[in-house]
């Protein structure tokens, strides 16, 4: 893999990540696709493009180069409807074929030194037929060298500058400019056009380039007066690294709009983030709330499980407190505190970065709200279910108090068996009445049964409410926990996922930027 193409692959995975937080650089992918074209066909032939305006001699050139009239020539109106292509020394149809040209001519041999050329003749980018000005846009993303034609009477021109200089000031090292015509100015009209040009090209960002003068007619030895760009196109054929300079300079371009784009990534610190979001969240939960609603479930669960049994009945007519969980997480899971929490969020994880990751993190905060309210709600409900297990020495007491109705109930029914005998058989119960110490066991076994069972009740309804209380406590603790597990899996690792890509951008970019 040559190094071209190990950045273009670079550039390509940076885009890629960027784009997944939606971060957008216009032509990554047309450029990738264009320059990859370009290294299949190898440097042993320099794409040279002649670009100009209306009437600036391109044409001219094109045919000064090629020592024929390959092109027709005109001054005053556009003449070059179709790009045409002039190969010098072998052929390069599969090169051309790639840039979709058909107009082409061959010349062999008939200039060594330009062996490898392929010279373009462009439409006029000032052409008022629409169809001229887009094609010179394509081929100028295309070529591997740009040579900018002008004229003593346009050469300061807007469309120039600011169309074309200007955006390409990156690619100062694949370009040229001719100021051509230079027959019809006296030598020193001749210096101070070309002083002029030198200094606008400065102020469009080319301070390398030094234009050429140009003249397509032949001087008083019959030479013409391109002798200069023929210097220049001669050397560039011979390095054969106009084509490599031209994508390095494509992928700087994109490298800094990259960056721009994406801005300086901060150091996003989550657990700065944490303590706040779990606090909003679980405010927007109702932990406080949904704790309270366990408590007294617990109490309630308590007493029907130790409360004393002829009693316990009533509280089955009072509506469970858990049953009312859905509305109360329906009520206090509102998305607006939920959305303000989320807002907050993305506030601070974006503060201290710049365009896209800034946005980026905070899309991804904003983002989270439906899956965080989900999660929450699911999260809670099934924590609930795991606070309800009931405590052990519920059961024990639950058997104790049916063992004393058991008791109460014996004696009760002892004493209405004696009653009955009494009334309806005149028989003197004494005989059938056990005493234990003089105390007789009929009465005693109801009174100490029921007594009982009422202080076993009260003892176990003042555990319930301290259990209720600690229940409270534990139930607060588990439902932020399972709120922070909520915060972490939803807001925060994809946050951190965020500032992963991010280094790993920085890392893709400066990987693809030339050294």
């Amino acid at each position: 893999m040559t190094d071209l193409q190990r950045r273009l692959d670079l550039l390509a995975d940076a885009a890629t990540l960027l784009a997944r937080h939606g971060i957008v650089v216009d032509d990554v992918d047309g450029v990738v696709e264009r320059s990859r074209g370009r290294l299949r066909h190898g440097t042993d032939h320099t794409v040279a493009a002649l670009v100009g305006s209306t009437g600036s001699g391109k044409s001219s050139i094109l045919n000064a180069m090629a020592g024929a009239p390959v092109a027709r020539a005109g001054v005053t109106r556009p003449t070059t409807a179709i790009t045409q292509a002039v190969t010098f020394g072998d052929t390069a149809d599969g090169l051309l074929d790639s840039l979709g040209i058909t107009q082409r001519h061959h010349l062999g041999d008939a200039d060594p030194a330009l062996s490898g050329l392929v010279l373009l003749d462009l439409p006029d980018f000032d052409s008022v037929t629409v169809a001229h000005r887009l094609e010179v846009d394509r081929l100028v993303a295309l070529v591997d060298l740009m040579v900018w034609v002008t004229d003593p009477q346009k050469y300061g021109d807007e469309s120039l500058h600011a169309g074309y200089l200007q955006p390409l000031s990156t690619h100062g090292d694949v370009m040229q400019v001719v100021l051509n015509k230079v027959d019809t100015l006296d030598p020193a009209a001749r210096r101070e056009c070309l002083a002029d040009l030198r200094r606008l090209l400065v102020a469009d960002g080319l301070p390398q380039l030094e234009p050429i003068a140009g003249s397509t007619i032949p001087g008083p030895d019959g030479s013409d007066g391109l002798d200069e760009l023929r210097g220049v196109l001669a050397a560039e054929v011979n390095a054969k690294q106009a084509a490599i300079e031209r994508i390095s300079a494509d992928i700087d371009e994109l490298v800094t709009r990259m960056r721009s784009a994406a801005g300086a990534r901060a150091g996003v610190d989550v657990e700065r983030l944490r303590g706040p979001l779990v606090d909003g969240l679980a405010a927007a939960a109702g932990v406080d709330a949904v704790a309270a609603l366990v408590a007294a479930q617990h109490r309630r669960d308590a007493t029907l499980a130790t409360g004393w049994p002829p009693l316990r009945w009533i509280r089955r007519f009072r509506r469970a407190p858990l049953g009312r969980l859905r509305t109360t997480v329906d009520n206090t899971l509102a998305v607006a505190e939920v959305s303000r929490t989320l807002r907050s969020t993305a506030a601070a994880a974006a503060d201290g970065a710049d365009a896209g990751w800034a946005h980026a993190a905070s899309a991804t905060v904003r983002d989270s709200q439906d899956a965080v309210v989900e999660a929450l709600d699911t999260g809670i409900s099934r924590q609930v279910q795991v606070l309800r297990q009931p405590p052990r020495w519920w059961g024990p007491v639950s058997g104790l108090h049916r063992l004393l109705l058991v008791v109460a109930a014996v004696g009760g029914l002892w004493l209405l068996g004696l009653a009955l005998a009494e009334t309806f058989l005149l028989i003197d119960t004494d005989a059938f009445v056990l005493r234990w110490r003089g105390v007789a066991l009929p009465p005693a076994l109801l009174i100490g049964g029921l007594a009982v069972g009422i202080v076993v009740a009260a003892v176990a309804g003042l555990a319930a409410r301290v259990g209720g209380r600690r229940q409270a406590r534990r139930a607060t603790a588990q439902l932020r926990e399972q709120v922070a597990a909520v915060a972490d899996s939803q807001v925060l690792d994809p946050l951190d996922g965020v500032r992963d890509d991010a280094g790993r951008v920085d890392e893709l970019i400066a990987g693809a930027a030339s050294r």
